[in-house]
């Protein structure tokens, strides 16, 4: 059900950077504006604000329409009018013609002058798609606002030790996971808020970086999970959700039809878009090349996801594939496995409001790479480790504009300080490491912003007789074909910490279990509830994954 929106006066106090580039926070809301693109961040990190929006950005609500005469206009017009009279003739007992009768009529005409006042309004999401200016364009002059209008829904949830949390909609309900913005900035090339959060039961920090790259019709929004528990977490679920609205100021129409384009694991992609039914040609699209990532539709509030898991995994009302015309919501979702205690995990989507194809794939390609690229300070890309041994690992990157120097920072997974370097050049060989052992690392530009790349991983190789210890892991099951029990057996060289999975045909999991295997274990599990297929059973411990098919027959 839509609600009509309330309006609030407020009191503010802005800071200017630059001319229709610039970024504030105020209050509990945060505000960023390039020439085309404009986002209102309110103090759970979802995008509408609950405040109105400064006076220079261009989000307004119509209140009331005036006209009067415009003098300038007025004219008569004269017309003549000649018609016969007619009497009733006794004689013939008919109707007859007795004359002839001229009248002259005067009109007075004229146009009206009509006047709209607008209120200043709080901000969601607003894009001049046609790059032409707030007020051209027919019939709509923007696309806009997506999230303000009817209830604004707009939000994320996590999902963490089967436990869901929320944050969504203008006035902040749920509000789950309390935060609030620790950095903001208006560079020439990106307009920057950084908004932080935890959730406290399970040390879990969340920091959320949204990037506007001037000039551009998307944005980014990365999201970086850390592990501040002394223990692994298990199962990590990341959800953002939309009711996109970006017509209905315009055509006073919810509806928008939504379609999967692009989804893992098939396509190494994926693309969900909105667009408005009554003029069309207007988007609303959740886009990312994450390998973790999936995106759909369905429902409408973003804790209807509940738990958080069930966008990820496709469960009703929402669907990660086909189409659906109807006032809901899109969905962009990650699965983290696990995350070691002190690791954090990083993931980047777009938000993206142009069907054209080469802004699509641009602002695909930024979700893999540090996502902004100004003329004048191109990123590095290409981010990885290569030529890696026992104790050494060689961090190369393609290097963006000339004369640039890179800060490379590493540390060893479970270590909270990061060691770093700064060179001008395109590799970095990293010396002196543990043998067997998982490392991260990450890579910053220093130019524009400096924002550091996503953050990624390699392990050194083992020590000779150590690796073959460590990788001894046999895992059988019987029967196979099941129909309703299995048995599975796993061989290890040693005790310790283990993840059971069995997932479908098309990845999605039907099952999971944290246990911790010992050299011989074994362990029964029901499949009865699973349909007749092909499935999969994968362990991992220590690092090391096996995986075995299983047949479920009827």
């Amino acid at each position: 059900m839509k609600n009509k929106h309330l309006l609030l006066a407020f009191f503010m106090i802005t800071v200017y950077f630059s001319n229709s580039v610039q970024a504030q926070i105020i209050d509990e809301n945060a505000y960023l504006q390039t020439p085309y693109l404009e986002v209102g961040i309110n103090g759970a990190g979802a995008y509408v604000s609950t405040d109105n929006a400064p006076e220079e950005y261009n989000t307004s609500i119509l209140t009331i329409v005036t006209w009067e005469i415009d003098s300038a206009t007025i004219d008569t017009v004269t017309y003549i009018y000649t018609y016969d009279e007619w009497a009733y003739d006794t004689t013939c007992v008919c109707w007859v013609i007795t004359g002839t009768v001229t009248d002259t009529v005067v009109y007075e005409t004229y146009e009206y002058i009509y006047t709209y006042d607008t209120l200043p309004a709080p901000l969601g999401i607003i894009c001049d798609v046609g790059m032409d200016g707030w007020d051209v364009g027919s019939p709509m002059a923007y696309t806009g606002d997506v999230t303000l209008p009817g209830s604004p829904e707009e939000g994320f949830g996590i999902e963490i030790g089967g436990l869901s949390y929320y944050n969504s909609g203008q006035y902040m309900y749920p509000h789950d996971i309390i935060g609030s913005f620790t950095s903001y900035e208006a560079g020439a090339d990106t307009v920057r808020a950084v908004w932080e959060g935890d959730i406290e039961d399970f040390n879990l920090h969340i920091k959320q970086e949204t990037l506007v790259p001037v000039g551009e019709l998307y944005f980014y929004t990365r999201i970086t999970l850390t592990n501040n528990d002394t223990e692994t977490a298990y199962g990590i679920y990341y959800l953002r959700n939309v009711d996109p609205d970006q017509e209905q100021p315009w055509s006073y129409d919810f509806t928008t039809e939504n379609v999967v384009v692009y989804n893992n694991p098939a396509d190494s992609q994926c693309l969900v878009s909105a667009e408005g039914i009554q003029f069309g040609d207007n988007y609303t699209m959740y886009g990312t090349r994450n390998e973790k990532a999936r995106v759909g539709f369905g429902a409408f509030f973003t804790a209807d996801a509940n738990p958080v898991s069930d966008a990820y995994n496709g469960v009703s009302p929402f669907s990660l594939s086909g189409d659906q015309t109807a006032d809901i919501a899109i969905q962009v979702s990650f699965k983290i496995d696990s995350l070691l205690a002190s690791a954090s995990e990083t993931m980047t989507f777009a938000y993206i409001f142009s069907n054209d194809g080469d802004v699509i794939e641009e602002a695909l390609a930024g979700t893999k790479e540090v996502p902004f690229a100004p003329a004048e300070c191109l990123a590095a890309t290409d981010i990885h480790a290569e030529d890696v041994t026992e104790n050494s690992a060689n961090i190369t990157w393609l290097e963006g504009s000339a004369g640039l120097e890179y800060d490379i920072e590493w540390r060893k997974v479970g270590i909270p300080d990061w060691n770093h370097t700064t060179i001008a050049a395109s590799s970095l060989l990293l010396e002196g490491l543990e043998s067997c052992t998982y490392y991260d690392y990450r890579l910053t530009t220093l130019c524009g912003s400096e924002i550091p790349s996503d953050i990624s991983s390699f392990k050194t190789s083992c020590i000779e007789g150590v690796e073959n210890i460590q990788s001894n892991l046999f895992v059988d099951l019987y029967p196979n074909p099941a129909s309703d029990n299995i048995t599975l057996s796993v061989t290890s060289a040693f005790s310790g910490d283990a993840t059971i999975k069995i997932t479908d045909a098309v990845g999605r999991n039907m099952y999971e279990d944290h246990t911790v295997i010992v050299p011989d274990f074994t362990k029964e599990i029901s499949v009865e509830n699973l349909a007749a297929g092909i499935y999969f059973v994968t362990v991992e411990q220590n690092g090391f994954v096996t995986n075995k098919k299983l047949v479920i027959t009827d």
